[in-house]
């Protein structure tokens, strides 16, 4: 896909969802620095969990939600993570059952984040990464 068709399917499909992290310092009333203000993204897909309940998770992959290295180590990515699972919880609850989180396990802040800090609990580890779930 090209990146125009990809954006596009971004607003058709109701299977996905981003959020666009901005710093509140450099875009203090919505000025014309949205981009230079743009400091991450979250994005969530939501999959089939099996096939014959109808009930669906939503998976939430490190590589999903980014925080640009200038602001890492600033708590960012918790305060936006948990806003973020309070709209998930808000506005979608009927259509999860859980979230999944999986992250790399090289990744030390983000695990502490998930298990620590956002009450995620270890699913599985694998060889390169760890997975994590929330029952909604």
């Amino acid at each position: 896909l090209s990146e125009y068709e990809a954006q596009k399917q971004w607003t058709e499909l109701d299977d996905r969802l981003t959020f666009i992290l901005l710093d509140r310092s450099i875009l203090p009333n919505r000025s014309r620095r949205a981009v230079a203000a743009m400091i991450g993204d979250i994005n969530l897909f939501l999959t089939p969990q099996y096939e014959d309940s109808g009930d669906k998770e939503a998976a939430l992959c490190e590589d999903k939600y980014e925080l640009f290295q200038r602001v890492r180590g600033q708590g960012l990515a918790a305060e936006a993570l948990a806003g973020f699972l309070q709209f998930v919880g808000q506005h979608l609850p009927h259509k999860l059952s859980s979230l999944v989180a999986k992250v790399s396990m090289e990744n030390k802040p983000s695990i502490r984040l998930f298990q620590n800090r956002l009450g995620f609990v270890e699913r599985s580890r694998l060889i390169e990464e760890h997975s994590f779930k929330l029952t909604t």
